[in-house]
């Protein structure tokens, strides 16, 4: 007999109750056979496939698959849908408060953005269809009529 003696023993996975050997030197007690059966126990306790529902992540309640917007990464090739961890409506408020959070950063990486091809956000200007025109510039107009003081400060640096 070639190389060290097992000294490790037989378990069964919790997930397909086949047999699987666990060497003694491993600190980690394994519970499952392989990759596979512990991504899929662990989709258990996150997703439910029968009611078609998920957990969400920030408000720990259970939703509709429809209520998630699908991961893009790895979700084509598998036989389940691979969805966000986060419903709709919190994805929103945690974006709400990221952009309100993080303004000067923000602004630092459009311009950044802006900088590397100014071209590109030129065409889209010009490219832009007329109702679009016509409710970016109404808008522009109620933010003028309700911040004046703001337009005319901003308009004497400018200057």
């Amino acid at each position: 007999m070639r190389g060290r003696p097992k000294d490790g023993v037989y378990k069964y996975c919790a997930e397909c109750g086949c047999e699987f050997y666990i060497n003694k030197s491993k600190s980690i007690e394994r519970k499952y056979c392989s990759l596979e059966c512990d991504r899929k126990q662990k989709r258990k306790l996150v997703y439910n496939d029968q009611d078609k529902t998920k957990l969400c992540g920030t408000c720990m309640e259970w939703k509709s698959f429809v209520m998630f917007a699908a991961q893009k990464k790895e979700s084509n090739n598998l036989d389940y849908p691979l969805l966000q961890s986060n419903c709709r409506f919190c994805s929103k408020n945690l974006d709400i408060e990221f952009k309100k959070n993080n303004k000067k950063h923000l602004s630092d990486y459009k311009k950044i953005l802006y900088w590397e091809d100014p071209e590109k956000f030129r065409n889209r200007n010009r490219n832009m269809s007329d109702e679009s025109r016509l409710k970016k510039n109404t808008k522009q107009r109620e933010y003028a009529k309700l911040n004046k003081e703001k337009v005319l400060m901003y308009n004497r640096i400018r200057a």
